[in-house]
């Protein structure tokens, strides 16, 4: 009765949206709780496990309904680029953090999904709006170009430490380059 009730699950696109209202807060709570509460090991592994599985499936998605989103490309490209970087992320003990910093842009994700679904003029489409302008600003034009230094940094001392530029961690710089400018 419910599902009826809902009637703007019935196109691809609100179909995306409802998958990405379900599957994100469960990304930006691990996160965040990471981030702020707890960095340990269980959690950063239960967080990778979760967002490699939430972009998998988006990307199957995304395919299977072509018209869900204006720019499927566009998302595909991005979670292709993420799913390269986790893993080394993932592998590195100094890469933690820093790519915990970087998921929180599923916050910025998150809103802006949320603001598209809220009623015009309501509460919370004022909220989301505003959480959204907000981490759009701070997370995209801010923390993220900030990131590519602190990625640099890390690669630059590993392959000091290792006596070559040529080593795994020049992966994250150029992958944070490239978010950049997406």
């Amino acid at each position: 009765m419910a599902w009826k009730s809902m009637e703007w699950v019935r196109d691809d696109s609100a179909r995306h949206d409802l998958f990405n209202l379900c599957a994100l807060p469960a990304i930006v709570i691990m996160d965040y709780l990471y981030l702020f509460a707890s960095p340990n090991p269980t959690l950063g592994q239960a967080f990778f496990v979760y967002t490699i599985s939430y972009m998998v499936l988006d990307i199957v998605l995304l395919l299977a309904l072509p018209n869900a989103n204006k720019s499927p490309g566009g998302i595909i490209a991005h979670h292709l680029l993420i799913l390269a970087f986790a893993p080394v992320a993932y592998a590195h003990e100094q890469l933690h953090y820093p790519a915990m910093m970087c998921f929180t842009v599923e916050l910025n994700t998150l809103s802006l999904i949320a603001r598209r679904r809220a009623p015009s003029g309501s509460a919370l489409h004022a909220v989301c709006s505003a959480v959204f302008i907000t981490s759009w600003f701070g997370i995209r034009c801010v923390l993220f170009p900030y990131m590519v230094t602190v990625f640099y940094r890390i690669y630059a001392a590993e392959a000091k430490r290792v006596s070559s530029w040529l080593n795994i961690l020049a992966l994250p710089v150029v992958l944070m380059t490239l978010i950049v400018i997406m």
